[in-house]
């Protein structure tokens, strides 16, 4: 298995009732080729300082081919020391 990494500009929720993100680079690590789709690593990383007045709040993850698009949620704070989070998930084929 090969991992490969992507850098993307953090995509933000423009809803008034929803905070301001900042840009920054979003790294998401998982393999290029999953020996078994049934359990696929993942591991996605923010680049933030996460200190008391700038830090990463939420991670989602998202698959827009799954039938109910929003995978997980992973809820932040400034005391978590790194904007990572890493996971296992059920990957159905090519995601492209």
């Amino acid at each position: 298995m090969r991992a490969s990494s992507t850098r993307r500009k953090a995509r933000c929720n423009r809803s008034s009732r929803e905070p301001k993100c900042a840009g920054g680079a979003v790294r998401l690590e998982l393999p290029t080729v999953a020996d078994d789709g049934h359990s696929v690593p993942i591991v996605v990383r923010v680049d933030s300082p996460m200190s008391g007045t700038d830090y990463v709040r939420r991670i989602d993850l998202v698959s827009e081919k799954n039938p109910v698009p929003l995978i997980a949620t992973f809820f932040l704070g400034p005391e978590t020391g790194r904007a990572e989070i890493e996971s296992r998930l059920r990957l159905n084929g090519t995601q492209r």
